[in-house]
């Protein structure tokens, strides 16, 4: 009887090798080996970790940028993604704080008018040059229209800034900078506080005397830097002092509108891989047609998308087929990212599944949990070979090969929530030969 289960057991796994090899060599780059050993002693139980991706890079039309509550200027260019120009434009309320001091004064003196931000410790690019970053007056309302508020909108301003700041900007430090502002905006935004002018006592109104600003990097720079307000929304003062009869010191504080606050980003991916995506437009792409590589660049709009076609066959093994165990690591493209270069890699990223119709229709989890899984990335700083992201897709596995032959279920990489407000999120994946993709399985067939 025992021999007759071993024959049994032979048979089958010849016949698993029989039905994958036909399977899998019909298609191009369907291809699945079988590990040499179990995960158990149960012979039923098989371990194979080379099946095979369809990857892709999908690029969004537009995204939101609204309210983010990060300012990102500067521009960079990277020889792998292309161009990426970023200014942030926003506006205010009415001023408030020590306004009625100032009205009707007789004693009361200008001195400044500053806008104050704070590095967040984001950033892309190259942080060992100086970085100018420049302060423009609007020339056009960022409501008009009311089209705001995403990468894909602009609005005019002054050629000749306000106010700018140069320094080296160490990569990490929110380090507060204050730039001074005309004296020419100051004063005579001053001197209609101080006569109480209806300028500054009706929203509107003030919108059309200052449309707002925007903050800007000289075309000289080499890269793009996150900031945000200190402390609270205000983000431009007025500075003025009283002799009375000694000198005390006032700050008018022009609030952030934080309902108009936005980021807009223009790209050029001219000379890269991604060339073949058209400008503005929702595209998916398969990696051929890339280079054989797939992108992360939340900034471009560009994510990973991929399946496992491949998958289909592991239901011919045997009359049931269950999945103990499905892990998925992906290792980023080596030499993209590190000590080496401008860029590091994100901490975390989310896979969503994806429908048939691009809809999401499901996130991973951990197991048990209503957390979404984040990729535990483990970083190899000594030679790189090892850098990944970790996920445990069984459940995604399992529903694949219960819809058949007919799933289109796809698995999405994006940044955790808002995580591409305060720094790039940047990811580059070889899909050829499977380079930045292992799927290990341990599948139990009967």
């Amino acid at each position: 009887m025992y021999k007759m289960n071993c024959i049994n057991h032979t048979y089958r796994y010849i016949l698993m090798f029989a039905l994958l090899a036909t399977g899998f060599f019909s298609c191009e780059k369907q291809e699945v080996d079988f590990g040499g050993s179990a995960l158990t002693d149960d012979p039923n139980i098989v371990a194979i970790d080379t099946i095979s991706v369809n990857a892709f890079t999908t690029q969004v039309d537009s995204f939101s940028t609204v309210n983010s509550g990060y300012f990102i200027a500067g521009n960079h260019y990277d020889s792998t993604v292309g161009k990426l120009q970023a200014t942030a434009y926003f506006d205010f309320t009415i001023p408030y704080d020590s306004v009625q001091v100032l009205n009707g004064c007789t004693s009361c003196y200008f001195d400044s008018l500053v806008l104050i931000t704070q590095f967040s410790g984001g950033f892309y690019g190259d942080t060992t040059v100086p970085f100018t970053l420049n302060v423009n007056q609007l020339t056009q309302l960022i409501s008009d229209n009311n089209t705001f508020g995403y990468n894909v909108n602009s609005r005019d301003y002054t050629t000749e800034p306000l106010g700018s700041f140069t320094a080296t900007v160490s990569p990490g430090r929110q380090s507060t900078i204050r730039i001074k502002l005309s004296d020419d905006l100051g004063k005579d935004l001053y001197n209609k506080i101080q006569r109480n002018s209806d300028t500054i006592t009706d929203n509107d109104v003030f919108l059309k005397y200052i449309k707002g600003f925007c903050l800007t990097g000289a075309s000289s720079n080499n890269t793009v830097y996150y900031m945000k307000p200190t402390g609270d929304s205000s983000l431009v003062l007025l500075y003025y002092h009283k002799n009375a009869p000694l000198p005390v010191n006032y700050a008018i504080k022009l609030p952030l509108n934080t309902a108009h606050q936005f980021n807009g980003f223009t790209t050029d991916h001219s000379g890269t891989n991604l060339s073949v995506f058209t400008a503005k437009k929702t595209q998916t792409l398969e990696s051929s047609k890339t280079g054989g590589y797939v992108y992360m660049e939340a900034n471009h709009g560009l994510y990973p998308k991929f399946n496992f076609p491949s998958l289909y066959a592991l239901k011919e093994i045997s009359n049931y087929v269950n999945i103990v165990s499905a892990t998925l690591e992906i290792y980023p493209l080596k030499g993209s990212y590190g000590l080496q270069s401008f860029y590091s890699l994100p901490d975390t990223i989310n896979l969503s599944i994806l429908n048939e119709y691009d809809e999401t229709s499901g996130y991973l989890y951990y197991s048990g949990t209503s957390t979404l899984q984040t990729g535990n990335l483990y970083t190899d700083y000594l030679y790189g070979e090892s850098t990944k992201y970790t996920y445990d897709i069984t459940g995604f596995v399992s529903t694949v090969l219960a819809t058949g032959t007919s799933s289109t279920y796809y698995l999405y990489m994006q940044p955790t929530d808002n995580a591409s407000n305060s720094n790039e999120q940047r990811l580059i994946l070889q899909a050829l030969n499977n380079g930045s993709f292992k799927l290990k399985l341990n599948v139990l067939g009967l």
